[in-house]
């Protein structure tokens, strides 16, 4: 009996069915080199090939997270929202190891010239009891002193950034590296090249309102929306316009290090519109969401100069997401604005903002749409 059962696989029989998922697969691993050859090296007329991309990673143990920082002028890459990149360390002990990654932010040469100065500092940040009414509170920003450049022309993207919180494997090996280095922000540069994109991008410039709730690194998916936006905005491009006139963040980590560290460098030019709004949330201990280190009295002061829109408050504890989102399902019934609703985040928040943009719809808000970008490994 034993026989009979294997005398399938001595004989070959099936080896015809075997061959082409070989062949599929060997094919896929060509066109992967293929790409990783392109992105990372340019053979021009006069037989000079150019470098790999500089790359930078620091990891901040106040954050808990690994930012890497992915710039050349050469990259035939045009960055989006909705991306993911494939990144490997080709010198290292696992050289053939690599994983994907989300697009946390891009620019071009243009805009990294003009980029816009910081506007959270250490001591803007107050700690906050977490209500209905601070959980539904957005924060407006001012207007925007610079833009983009148009998404549209010539310009070469040049910057690749990406948020990774470290776990098992590449990623715990790479804070590692950073933690041994002697340079006093922890940060190395490694030799690392880059393939992609993959993925697709979300049609949200076609709502009037939208809503992006991120949890943690989740932002890594919201922000380059907020990034495309702005880009619209300043494109004489007709066929590269938005039809959004407003968009609300709303951001929840655990440190509220990794909130004014994004917020002063990636996202500071977005966050300075006027058509911009805000909520921040730190939901770690009180000592990790205060910043300001002053008292109550310093405290109203620093109260006064965010109302003039010179910073924004991180609120301690967790979003009400149900609320946000009846509050948005309201609007929308008023004003008559389409509206998406977009998240990215842990499970929990996830399932939240689902359930809540489900229970607005079965009210009669046929204006909402819900939007979600996986979340994980």
């Amino acid at each position: 009996m034993s026989d009979r059962h294997t005398s399938k696989f001595t004989s070959r029989e099936y080896n015809v069915y075997l061959w082409p998922l070989v062949a599929v697969w060997a094919f896929d691993r060509l066109l992967r080199l293929l790409r990783l050859l392109y992105c990372n090296l340019r053979a021009s007329l006069d037989k000079s090939v150019s470098r790999a991309p500089f790359a930078t990673v620091r990891y901040s143990a106040a954050t808990d997270v690994i930012r890497i920082h992915i710039q050349s002028s050469s990259l035939p890459l045009k960055p989006g929202p909705g991306q993911y990149y494939y990144l490997y360390q080709p010198f290292a002990l696992k050289g053939w190891e690599n994983h994907p990654f989300s697009l946390g932010a891009y620019s071009t040469q243009q805009e990294a010239s003009s980029r816009a100065q910081p506007r959270i500092d250490e001591a803007s940040s107050k700690e906050m009891t977490t209500t209905a009414a601070a959980a539904t509170g957005v924060i407006s920003s001012s207007e925007s002193s610079s833009s983009l450049s148009d998404a549209a022309g010539a310009d070469v993207p040049n910057d690749f950034v990406f948020w990774v919180r470290p776990y098992d494997g590449w990623t715990r090996r790479l804070r590692d590296q950073c933690l041994k280095s002697t340079d006093s922000e922890s940060s190395i540069e490694p030799s690392l090249l880059i393939e992609g994109p993959y993925g697709h991008s979300k049609p949200l410039h076609t709502f009037d309102t939208v809503v992006l709730i991120a949890g943690g690194t989740g932002i890594a998916a919201a922000a380059p929306y907020m990034i495309d936006h702005q880009a619209r905005c300043s494109s004489t491009n007709p066929s590269y316009r938005t039809r959004t006139t407003k968009i609300k963040l709303v951001w929840a980590v655990k440190q509220a290090a990794f909130l004014r560290d994004v917020c002063n460098n990636e996202l500071a030019t977005a966050l300075q519109r006027e058509d911009t709004q805000c909520a921040l949330f730190a939901t770690s201990g009180a000592a990790g969401a205060r910043g300001d280190g002053g008292d109550g009295e310093d405290g109203a002061e620093e109260e006064g100069a965010m109302a003039a829109g010179e910073g924004f408050e991180i609120h301690h504890g967790r979003p009400d997401v149900a609320a946000i989102v009846a509050e948005t399902a309201r609007e929308a019934m008023e004003g008559g604005a389409r509206t998406a609703v977009f998240v990215c985040g842990p499970a929990g928040m996830v399932d939240e903002t689902r359930a809540a943009v489900h229970a607005e719809m079965k009210k009669g808000c046929r204006l909402i749409s819900y939007v979600e970008e996986c979340f994980g490994w």
